[in-house]
Order: structure tokens, then sequence, then C-alpha cells
């Protein structure tokens, strides 16, 4: 049994959720925009950010992968693919992002061309060493700068200091060595400029070098512990925001926000403003609504996908396109969520046409309103004229009150989106213990996940 990959879309062709006129948005933005700049794309996990950044990575290069030249006079993108969330193990973050810069610039300029990027990122690096703060790296120290700065003897005078047993000395050394790392700050960031700055000669020569412009993609950095996320945004505000870059951020707003008053005092701290700090502006990807014959297509794509030009499960599959464009589920990772359920549950299921619209409605809430379906799973049927009831009263009169008093459910952060998705409960009626069989059964299926 093969199942719906939760893959990003890559090329426009693939561009089903209607994600172009924001694309579209984010491009003009981005040519029109004069570097250093931080762009934010800010959106839930699901939303489709992935797909956003790859679709927009996509408009400055062509099928081949090559960089997409305009006339003369025009600026020149090289668009760099970073994921912040597979190296967020590593030391400092600063250098996995210099290795991906390598990894395109190696894609992008021809091997003839390329005698003197070796010694740009060397500069780079050895001066990222302090001022990135990484007192620990010496074996990389070691390597990089054949040991021009000391680190052990730094830690070990920092230790005299700390255990106040300092003498002249020691603080002398101190001193010294904090005023190289305010230095190499300067440096760091002048250093990462060269490197743009050779990275675009080898790609257009000298002659057009200033044409060329760097567009950084930064996917999954709300997927970071919160030290590498402040890590990352920090490192791109003190150190990479320079003349030639361009930075795209995929963010989960709230999650970042919380992160930021995790590591900096809790609610003292306002995230919101810290990013915007950082973020000189952000796009807020749009809620996608797919109508009927939009969501058809994605479904039915989906189980070609699956299954080739059979018609095993077309009938069963356009049902569930028009439950959720009824319903406005409208969230891209979710859905193929709900296809590979929904694919477990007909090949363990002999459900008869007639109870689809139950069982497809059922999985959504399981999906969305976890605590909701328990709520059917208690009640049956009647689940759905408690519910009804509290979205006719809504929170006035002390509805929702009595509805978490009742039934030991808090509702009042879902009140939005049950409004929004209120054709999810218009279950049609159905025999009840043949409903209570298929709660029970969509119960399973929803646990394998």
């Amino acid at each position: 049994m093969r199942f719906v990959a939760d893959a990003p879309i890559e090329q426009p062709e693939d561009d089903l959720f209607g994600f172009k006129s924001f694309v579209d948005l984010i491009e003009r933005a981005v040519r029109n925009t004069q570097p250093p700049f931080v762009f934010g794309v800010l959106g839930d996990w699901g939303t489709g950010k992935t797909s956003v950044l790859r679709l927009l990575e996509a408009r400055f290069r062509d099928q081949n992968g090559a960089i997409k030249r305009l006339p003369d006079g025009k600026e020149i993108f090289v668009p760099i693919w970073f994921d912040a969330w597979k190296y967020e193990n590593e030391a400092h973050i600063v250098y996995p992002l210099l290795y991906a810069i390598k990894q395109q610039y190696e894609r992008d300029v021809p091997q003839e061309q390329r005698s003197r990027i070796a010694a740009a990122f060397q500069t780079v690096l050895a001066t990222s060493l302090l001022a990135v703060g990484q007192v620990g790296l010496k074996a990389m120290l070691q390597t990089l700068t054949g040991g021009a700065v000391n680190l052990k003897e730094l830690e070990e005078a920092l230790k005299r200091v700390r255990e106040e047993r300092s003498d002249d000395g020691a603080l002398s050394e101190v001193t010294s060595v904090l005023g190289d790392w305010a230095d190499s700050v300067s440096r760091f960031s002048a250093a990462f400029e060269a490197l743009l700055s050779t990275y675009a000669q080898g790609l257009v020569g000298e002659r057009d070098a200033q044409r060329v412009r760097f567009l950084i993609l930064v996917d999954d950095l709300d997927r970071c512990l919160p030290e590498t996320t402040i890590s990352i945004l920090e490192s791109i505000k003190h150190h990479l925001s320079v003349p030639r870059s361009i930075f795209v951020l995929a963010i989960n707003g709230r999650v970042i926000y919380q992160t930021i008053r995790r590591k900096y005092g809790g609610e003292s701290i306002d995230g919101r403003e810290y990013l915007e700090k950082i973020v000189n502006y952000a796009f807020y990807v749009p809620e996608i609504t797919l109508d009927k014959g939009a969501m058809e297509r994605f479904v039915e794509a989906q189980r070609k996908a699956l299954m080739g030009n059979a018609a095993d499960y077309k009938r069963q599959f356009g049902e569930l396109s028009s439950a959720l464009s009824e319903c406005n589920f409208n969230n891209p990772r979710r859905i193929k969520r709900i296809l590979n359920r929904y694919l477990i549950y007909l090949q363990r299921s002999d459900a008869e046409e007639q109870f689809l619209p139950n069982v497809i409605r059922l999985m959504l809430i399981a999906e969305y309103f976890p605590t909701l379906f328990q709520l059917y799973m208690r009640l049956g049927e009647k689940a759905s004229d408690a519910i009804k009831e509290l979205l006719k009263k809504g929170d006035t009169n002390g509805g929702v009150r009595a509805f978490e008093a009742q039934y030991g459910i808090s509702v009042e952060p879902l009140l939005p989106q049950m409004r929004y998705m209120s054709q999810l409960f218009e279950l049609p009626a159905s025999d009840q213990n043949r409903f209570n069989a298929e709660i029970r059964r969509i119960f399973e299926i929803t646990r394998l996940f």
C-alpha cells in the first residue's frame, strides 16, 4: 500500500493549491528591494511555507537549475536553499549555512572559474570563529587559522578571572581577546560580503558582478531548538545582512514568539517586537480557498499518483474532495494526512456508499478537532446537536461556559475555526449502531498516526 508523501510543491505546474499570486507578490518585492533586507513568510505548520519558498526559488532558476539571466542592467538573483532544521545540532548554524553557499557555488560556477573562492571561504570561516562566540572550536581553529588565536588559553584566562584569582596578566589577556572579538564582528561581515562578491564574479565576471543579488531561502527555522533559532536570527541580523544579501525566512510566528520569550525572560519580552527588529517585512501565507473543482483536481492527482490510471477508489475519492471543499478544509499537510487515513479506511472497511459522507467528516473532525471527536465517541450522533447549538449561541448568554462545564472540553479557542468549518458538523442521519461502529474504526486508524 502506498501513501501520499508530504512533499512540498516545487514546480509551477504542480501548484494545485493556487499559491501563484502569493509567490508573484513576494517575487515583485524581492526584485524591487535594495539589499540588505530580510523578509519573513509567516504561517502555521502545514500551510505551505516550504512550497512557497520552493516556488519562489523556481522563479529564479530554469528547469535545469541554472540561474535565469535577464537583459543587461537588470539584477541577477542567485537563490540559495538552507534547511535550518537539518543542521540544528551543529556547533553553530553559521557554518552549515556557509557550506550550503559553497555547495550552490560549485553547482553554479564552472570549475575553471573557481580559483579564488577557496581563500574567500577560509577567510570567512576564520573571522567567524570569534565573531560568533564559538569558544570551544579548537580543532577547527587550528585547521583554518593555523592557531592564530589560542582559544584554550582564552578559556583558561576566563576561568582564572571567574575564580577571582586573576592577575594583571590574565586580565590583560582577556582584554586583548575581547578586543579581537569586537574586531572580528566587523571583519566577519566584511569577509562574508567579499565571499559573495567572489561568487558573483565567478558567475558573471567582474564587469557584471554588481548586478548579482543573493536570495537566501531559510526553511524550517521554526522547527529548530530555541537556541538554534535565536542563533540564526541573530547571525542574520548582526553578521550576514550585507549589501548583496536578501533573506527569506519561513516562520511559524506563534512558535518563534514563544521561543524568544523563553530565551529572553518570559512574558516581559514581546516576541513580536523582537522579530520585527530582524525581519524587515513579513508576508502571511494566505488561507487557501479551493473550490470544488480545484479540490477535485488535487485529490484526483493524488489518487493517480498512488494508483496510476486505474479507476480504483475514484468514486470514494470524489466523495472526499466534495467534503473537503464543503467544509473549508484547507491545510495542505492535513489534507495529505487525511488522504492517507482515508486510504487505510477504504482498504480495511466495507463501508457502504451512504456512510462515506459521515466517515469523511468524522475523520476531518478527528484531524482538526480531536477533543470534539472524543465527544462523538461519548455521545454518538448527538454530539453534532450539542456542537450546532453551541455555534448558534456562540459566546453569548454563557453558551461557551455551559458547554465546557457540561462536557469538560475547552472550546473557546476553537470557536473561530469551528464557525468557519461549520459544515463539518452537518452529518447525515444514519443508523446509530453503524455510526458508533464507524466511530470506533476511525479511532483505530487515527491512533496509527
